[in-house]
């Protein structure tokens, strides 16, 4: 854990400057994604659509179709803050896919990673 981390506080409200607002924070979404379907750069802004895709019955055997899931907006420092953490996450994954391999255990669950 970063000391900029152990330093922030969790708001008694009212909110603490720099602080993380427990009020605010409560009803933020988890967002689960299958793909990036659209994207732009405009005016500064970097724009992503995200959706997922949903499985169903249809009369002739099963379907899918596909529902937008969120619509991202952020600054360019916020997205390349964004492709780090990505980044990161993906070097981080293929060592643990190396090693588990190499321990002839292919398959075997991966462990969790923690920032």
């Amino acid at each position: 854990m970063s000391d900029r981390e152990k330093s922030r506080i969790v708001e008694a409200i009212p909110s603490r400057n720099e602080g993380v607002s427990a009020l605010a924070s409560a009803a933020a979404p988890f967002v689960y994604f299958d793909l990036v379907s659209a994207w732009v750069f405009r005016d500064g802004v970097v724009k992503i659509t995200l959706e997922a895709d949903r499985q169903m019955m249809t009369p002739t055997g099963p379907g899918q179709d596909f529902a937008v899931v969120a619509h991202l907006r952020m600054g360019l420092e916020a997205s390349r803050q964004l492709l780090h953490a990505l980044q990161d996450v993906e070097k981080h994954v293929a060592e643990l896919i190396r090693l588990r391999d190499e321990a002839a255990m292919p398959g075997a669950p991966l462990p969790q990673i923690v920032n």
